[in-house]
């Protein structure tokens, strides 16, 4: 039976359809065949379509060649219609039925944060931390590290002013966003645009608190993948340190730490040094995580540094101390981590491929994203291909400074 749930999965992958069966909203099984009732009303659409305007006609003129006619020089163009012309319009009506709606069906979380207002689907995982782990009870000062696009920011913002004004007031919520890049502004969120592994990044965020500590520190930063998993375990690592050299800067005794790790082969290392200033260290991995990736998120409770500790920006990744040998734990030393699966089976899976029609009573409606990037390191080579000014890869003679100037005139409007 697991073999063939296997195969399921791997065909639904492929395809992009909804093969298991699923509930529907009165507590009966449905069999999620609506895909399968999509794919075929396209296909007969698209039959009929393609006979009435280029079959049909195509008949007639073979009808009137049959008979001499002159019609029958039009030939070549209903055979060029039918070979050309019929296949492009089909891709176009693919593209306008299935392109905008096929992320939504394949990803549960994209399509539900788009329809709530979030930024990213990412905000699904610290609302589910914080189902598990109650983070924001009792927190005033937050900040958000590697925080662009700003949807966990966001999750920050409507989660804690919205306490408070329940309880008479917003004002003393303060909310900090750190990023390098560029983000839209949010309400209620004070934007940092500084690097977290300089000094005076944590000196502007406490000048930002006026002179408090925060209560809560998280961080979703992770970064671009290369493919190579001991690679990609190790930089993230470094990120994780990075941010928790910062956060001993800003965080009160007793405060929360969250973020993003990679579970690979070396995450008892990582769990041994976060247990050096927290009392409680957790990796857990919400119900929004795919079950495909590596990443989890380790919650740090209780924050109390060992007596005497001086916080410091020192970064093994740069100042080439890193000790290997430290990392071959064995016997006590070596300990297991905890790990903590958030939620149960009644949540959406992210893995899995979802109709269009979740909700019974409410009919689709494709949502754009709430906050398109505003400035990302790729609007420069987006510009250029749009005004077909890439070089292409057998062209190694290098462009005319006349292209050049139109680049960067279109970049720049």
């Amino acid at each position: 039976m697991q073999d063939r749930y296997q195969e399921v999965g791997f065909v639904q992958q492929i395809l992009g359809l909804n093969l298991v069966p699923r509930k529907n909203g009165t507590g009966g099984n449905n069999t999620a065949l609506s895909d399968f009732s999509e794919m075929w009303y396209g296909v007969f659409l698209w039959a009929a379509v393609s006979s009435l305007i280029f079959h049909l006609p195509a008949a007639l003129i073979s009808l009137a060649a049959l008979r001499q006619h002159k019609v029958a020089r039009f030939m070549p163009v209903a055979i060029f219609l039918m070979g050309f012309v019929g296949p492009v319009c089909g891709g176009l009506l693919t593209n306008i039925r299935m392109g905008r709606s096929s992320k939504d069906k394949r990803d549960i979380y994209y399509r539900l944060a788009k329809e709530e207002g979030w930024r990213a689907r990412s905000a699904f995982k610290l609302l589910q931390l914080d189902q598990e782990f109650s983070l924001f009870t009792g927190v005033n000062r937050a900040v958000d590290l590697c925080a662009a696009p700003g949807s966990w920011s966001q999750v920050l913002s409507r989660k804690l002013r919205e306490r408070e004004e329940k309880a008479g007031g917003a004002e003393g919520v303060k909310i900090v966003a750190v990023d390098l890049q560029a983000m839209a502004p949010l309400p209620g969120v004070t934007q940092i645009q500084g690097d977290i592994t300089k000094v005076s990044t944590a000196q502007e965020i406490i000048r930002h608190f006026e002179g408090q500590p925060a209560d809560l520190v998280v961080c979703d930063g992770a970064p671009d993948v290369t493919g190579l998993h001991d690679v990609d375990e190790y930089i993230q690592a470094q990120l994780l340190l990075a941010a928790l050299n910062i956060t001993t800067h800003v965080l009160k005794p007793g405060g929360t730490f969250v973020a993003k790790i990679f579970r690979g082969k070396d995450v008892t290392l990582l769990y041994s040094q976060l247990k050096i200033f927290f009392s409680t260290v957790t990796c857990s991995k919400p119900r929004s995580s795919r079950n495909s990736s590596i990443e989890a998120f380790v919650v740090c409770q209780n924050y109390c540094p060992p007596e005497g500790y001086v916080p410091n920006m020192s970064n093994p990744l740069l100042d080439q101390t890193y000790d290997v040998d430290f990392n071959q734990l064995e016997g006590p030393n070596r300990v297991i981590v905890p790990f903590l699966a958030c939620g149960d089976l009644s949540a959406f899976d992210s893995d899995r491929t979802y109709s269009l029609q979740i909700d019974g009573g409410k009919q689709y409606q494709y949502t754009p994203p709430t906050q398109p990037p505003i400035c990302p390191p790729y609007q420069e080579a987006c510009q250029l291909r749009k005004n077909n000014l890439l070089s292409r890869e057998d062209d190694s003679s290098v462009r005319p400074k006349d292209n050049q100037d139109k680049a960067e005139t279109a970049v720049s409007s």
